[in-house]
């Protein structure tokens, strides 16, 4: 079975009893073999603490980064860094970094743009970004067959 989980709640570490219960589902999973992963929010010093930590571990974080270039409005473009890397359960962790999130998709401007993709079906060119980070990640995820961290 594979397991992905898109988590709405904002860092790395579970702040709420939701979260909690995803994770330890996701971990519960991973634990039975199963290949898991989650896409999040991160702030960049949770990302750089967590692998710190997995480091005085002896685990091998296996951090790779990576930059979505988000087409705005005025026709400029913004980056959205792309942290991934699995962590010590196993899980597959894919987090985006917040701030450069929020700067690419306001609070305001991301509530109307999911307005009108529910009630008219309209996207526009930050969402059909957004799009394509989905289905590129759920095509690697295809790819791998396990999710397992380094001993």
């Amino acid at each position: 079975m594979r397991v992905f989980l898109f988590q709405t709640a904002k860092g790395l570490f579970a702040s709420s009893g939701g979260y909690k219960a995803n994770l330890s589902i996701l971990r519960h999973a991973s634990s039975q073999g199963h290949a898991t992963a989650q896409m999040c929010y991160a702030y960049r010093d949770e990302v750089k603490y967590y692998c710190t930590e997995m480091e005085a571990e002896g685990r091998k974080p296996s951090l790779t980064r990576s930059t979505l270039q988000v087409p705005l409005d005025d026709g400029s473009s913004t980056g959205v860094i792309i942290y991934v890397f699995v962590n010590k359960e196993g899980i597959r962790v894919i987090a985006l970094d917040l701030d450069d999130f929020e700067k690419a998709f306001p609070k305001k401007l991301m509530a109307s743009e999911t307005t009108d993709f529910v009630d008219v079906s309209t996207t526009s060119n930050r969402a059909e970004s957004s799009q394509g980070l989905t289905e590129r990640r759920e095509r690697e995820q295809a790819d791998d067959s396990t999710c397992s961290s380094s001993s």
